[in-house]
Order: structure tokens, then sequence, then C-alpha cells
């Protein structure tokens, strides 16, 4: 649930702006590291392509809004209201403001 950041893997999509660098943060952040995972029990927990929907924590940090208040993902909502929507929503506002990551309309068109 909760946020997206673009495609670097679907075949149908290709690459898709501000894709890497996402994939490259979240990997400098968690690589070798013990995290907590934790589902929302008014979502499912799979998305339709099989994907496990988790919230990934770090320390305590929950990595999902980092990853927004960043500027490498977005919010999004599926079908129904989740657990962090309101915390996520205004952390996008924010990056948005800020023009941070894929917000810069110098990195990506949005």
């Amino acid at each position: 649930p909760s946020h997206d950041t673009a495609e670097t893997k679907d075949p149908r999509k290709g690459v898709e702006c501000y894709g890497p660098e996402a994939s490259s943060r979240l990997k400098d952040l968690l690589a070798g590291k013990i995290i907590e995972l934790k589902n929302d029990p008014s979502q499912d927990t799979e998305d339709k392509y099989g994907r496990l929907l988790r919230y990934v924590f770090l320390n305590g940090e929950n990595i999902n809004q980092k990853m927004i208040s960043d500027g490498y993902a977005f919010e999004y909502t599926y079908k129904k209201p989740y657990e962090y929507q309101k915390e996520f929503r205004k952390s996008e506002s924010e990056a948005r403001e800020k023009n941070l990551g894929l917000w810069n309309k110098e990195v990506c068109n949005y």
C-alpha cells in the first residue's frame, strides 16, 4: 500500500523517470540492514501482480514515507484509504513544494 516509485523492471512500461535513482536510493538505505515489515490490515496482502504489500521500517523509521519525503516516490492510493495515507500525502506535498527528486521539473516532467 501507500507509495509507488517509477518502474525500472516492467517490460510494458520500460524504465520510467527517476526509477533508477529510486531503486539505487532504496538499496543504499537498506542493503545489509535488518528491517521490519508491517502489513496493513485495511489492505490486501498482495497487489494484482502478486507482490507483497508491506510497510518497511528501519530502526523505527518508516522507509515508505522517507522515500516519499525525499522525492524518490509518490503517494499512491489503490482502492481504499490506508493506515499512513494522511502522513504520506503530507510528505508528498512537502516534497513537491521543495522540488525534490522526481518533482524537480528539470528531472521529470510531472
